[in-house]
């Protein structure tokens, strides 16, 4: 990987074929666009594993201040000077801890840890492409192929081994996840503040945010972490059936969390071969729940935990709840920095939700965020707004109570026949409320033009509500000698709970514009 052009990189003036000391170094000029070969549900966690790696590098090569300073930063432009950091990352074994197949198993391959005894025994054939290594769980065959990857090169191993030991989680006896997430069943999260969204521009964030996370974890009375600790754990081997305690770790170690060895059959194609163990890689107590200092990783603050994000992804509640900083503890990476953008900022979330036996999807979003913006006034702003769009369906949704069961009495609110509609109002909500949010962020300062944006926002909640009820009466119809009560009720219903929630003008505000009309 350092001397040999495995990477197929996509840059301003094409697809050329690089070394991973070429990658670093083009991010550092902003000529670098992207990988090719890199799937969708791959690039965070390749993203990552890049943050990690280039900041430890830096750092151990005395650097760190350059990641900071626009000009030195283009300065580290250079594929040699990568190549010679991370050399020095891998001190004796520089020749093999880069390299994806060694044939000596008594030394380390990229990251696949060495094996003392130089055999493989006890281990057994974990995959002949490298999607059968992967993180998605395909084993019914439908949604992605199993094994599909038939004529892998060298860089899809690469994708998979990164994906793999970076972000896995428990999946069987034997098979422990990673420890920087909240139980096997978890997932490691990233979520980051950036100027831009190009490569280049993330690379730069999330190396300084790493830089920063890691002074942050040695800076406390008990630090959990090493100064001089391992930052590569392929390096050393797993033979015993015991964790590396975090204690010798550096806070940026860059995981691998299961026993792999990829090697050349007779015919020369690559094969995974892989090795349950006892215990998981990195020894953790049970209380840490993912609380190991990750940069890009939120904190629950009342259990101290690592983010989990639930099969919905990061929809517009969650954001909020994150930009809050009051239920959670915002990452290294998504806090506000000086050298933000005054306009505006993007924060990026992505995830791979895990379940039992199951992948519940790729969620991966880009939020447009005002600048420099006060993160307590933005807070405030988007709960308040959060509040309305809760208050607009649940007025949605006793307005469809009432029209479906036919304007009864005594409404059923076991009812479930609405839940379709209201999951269409809340995407609909998300849909536009960042716009919205951006728009009333920047009328702060005027109180006409923030009077005028909050109404916008309280009649486009309105707008949706009152549209979705009209959609609903053209669509389905509950008794017909009940039809036209239960649709006169669950308008009055909706008009009256919307106008209350001051989200429609009252009958006097709209009887003084109708005497100004005329």
């Amino acid at each position: 990987m350092l001397s040999e052009p495995i990477l197929l990189l996509e840059t301003r003036e094409g697809v050329i074929a690089g070394t991973l000391p070429d990658a670093l170094s083009r991010l550092c000029d902003y000529t670098l666009t992207g990988f090719d070969g890199l799937a969708a549900h791959q690039r965070y966690a390749w993203d990552l594993f890049l943050y990690q790696l280039a900041a430890l590098a830096l750092h151990r090569s005395g650097e760190a201040t350059a990641a900071e300073d626009d000009a030195e930063w283009r300065n580290l432009a250079d594929p040699s000077a990568w190549r010679a950091r991370l050399e020095a990352l891998t001190p004796d074994v520089a020749d093999t801890g880069w390299s994806l197949v060694v044939d000596d198993l008594t030394k380390p391959a990229f990251m696949q840890p060495p094996i003392g005894t130089g055999r493989l025994d006890g281990y057994s054939i974990a995959g002949y492409t490298p999607d059968e290594i992967d993180l998605l769980i395909t084993a019914k065959n439908h949604d992605v192929k199993m094994a599909r990857a038939a004529t892998a090169e060298a860089r899809h191993w690469l994708f998979a081994l990164v994906t793999l030991q970076t972000l896995q989680g428990y999946s069987g006896r034997g098979n422990f996840g990673i420890a920087r997430m909240n139980g096997g069943f978890a997932s490691r999260p990233l979520v980051m503040r950036t100027p831009g969204r190009d490569l280049a521009a993330c690379f730069r964030r999330g190396v300084q945010a790493a830089l920063a996370a890691r002074a942050k974890a040695l800076d406390v009375a008990q630090s959990n972490f090493a100064e001089s600790g391992l930052g590569l754990l392929w390096l050393e081997p797993w033979d015993r059936e015991e964790g590396i305690p975090t204690q010798r770790l550096d806070p940026l170690f860059i995981e691998i969390c299961r026993r792999v060895r990829l090697l050349r059959d007779a015919g020369g194609q690559i094969t995974a071969w892989g090795r349950a163990s006892n215990t998981a890689r990195v020894a953790t107590i049970k209380e840490a729940k993912g609380n190991l200092g990750d940069a890009w990783t939120p904190l629950n603050r009342a259990e101290s935990s690592a983010l989990t994000v639930g099969g919905g992804g990061f929809d517009y509640r969650l954001i909020t709840r994150l930009i809050a900083n009051q239920e959670f503890l915002l990452p290294e990476a998504a806090m506000p920095r000086a050298d933000d953008p005054l306009d505006a900022v993007w924060l990026r979330c992505a995830v791979l939700v895990r379940g039992q036996g199951k992948t519940e999807g790729l969620h991966e979003r880009w939020v447009r965020l005002p600048g420099r913006k006060n993160l307590n006034a933005l807070s405030k702003l988007s709960q308040g707004m959060v509040a309305d769009a809760a208050e607009a369906k649940q007025a949605l949704k006793l307005a469809l109570l009432l029209y479906f069961q036919g304007g009864p009495e005594k409404l059923k609110f076991d009812d479930r026949r609405p839940d379709g509609i209201l999951d269409s109002y809340e995407q609909e909500v998300d849909r536009v409320f960042f716009d919205h949010l951006r728009a009333r962020a920047a009328a702060d300062d005027d109180d006409e033009a923030a009077l005028s944006a909050e109404a916008a926002w309280r009649a486009t909640l309105a707008g949706l509500a009152r549209g979705l009820f009209e959609k609903t009466t053209e669509t389905f119809s509950p008794p017909f000698s009940r039809q036209e009560r239960a649709k006169a009720l669950g308008q009055g219903m909706l008009n009256g709970k919307l106008r209350k929630a001051q989200l429609l003008p009252s009958y006097a505000e709209t009887e003084e514009e109708t005497d100004d009309a005329a």
